[in-house]
């Protein structure tokens, strides 16, 4: 299925403003047309001023004076059509807003979080609990990443006791994180280069085995110098 552009997507938001957005963009396309028109009636004022070469009193003042009504009349024109125009199209702006946030919110309500994801962690907790009951399969991307060892430690520890019995795919960095599941895949570049148990990589000496190695060097790792 053909993805949406994101004009289609507000053009569908839109509903029943259609119509108005419609509407504005005539004033406005209208609004353009008359002021063309003045800038023509000035034009034409100039250029006979200008024909003149300095004799005025051969000029039409009776006409030039038409002329420069005709083009007041028409900027006036042109403004309240293009204050129409953006009155309209504000319409159209704020209704789909609205109906863009009437949509958000009912897709916040169908998750399984909700807008809890900004209560305590505690109550997160149990929302969290209760919800994956139901859950057969799990994804889960970066979970310890900047995260202190201890804190560490103890969310690997919820995790586990939340993923009984469930298939589980962990994306992550830290390898400490991932020592116990059942198959890692090594991704380099996009392609896998290893698979297979922890133990099992670490005895091929491969990718896997030197990443390991260098982040347990890095624990222990000390500035010399300081003072």
């Amino acid at each position: 299925m053909k993805k949406k552009s994101v004009f289609a997507r507000l053009f569908g938001y839109m509903g029943m403003f259609k119509i108005t957005m419609i509407i504005s963009i005539c004033f406005a396309a209208i609004s353009a047309v008359v002021n063309l028109q003045a800038f023509t009636c000035v034009y034409d004022v100039a250029k006979e001023i200008i024909k003149c070469k300095g004799a005025y009193s051969t000029l039409d003042k009776d006409a030039l004076v038409e002329q420069g009504w005709r083009a007041v009349y028409l900027i006036s024109s042109a403004f309240g059509m293009y204050g129409f125009g953006l009155l309209f199209s504000h319409i159209t702006a704020f209704n789909t807003v609205a109906r863009i946030r009437i949509k958000l919110i009912q897709h916040i309500g169908k998750l399984p979080l909700g807008y809890h994801s900004i209560n305590p962690s505690g109550k997160q907790r149990k929302i969290i609990e209760k919800n994956t009951d139901n859950i057969e399969v799990l994804i889960a991307h970066q979970i310890t990443a900047s995260i202190d060892p201890e804190n560490e430690t103890k969310i690997q520890e919820a995790i586990g006791k939340l993923i009984q019995n469930k298939t589980v795919l962990i994306i992550a960095h830290k390898l400490r994180s991932i020592v116990d599941c059942d198959k890692i895949v090594v991704l380099k570049e996009g392609h896998i280069v290893e698979q297979g148990t922890h133990n099992k990589l670490m005895q091929n000496g491969g990718l896997y085995h030197r990443l390991y190695e260098l982040q347990n060097e890095s624990v222990n790792w000390m500035i010399n110098g300081g003072r």
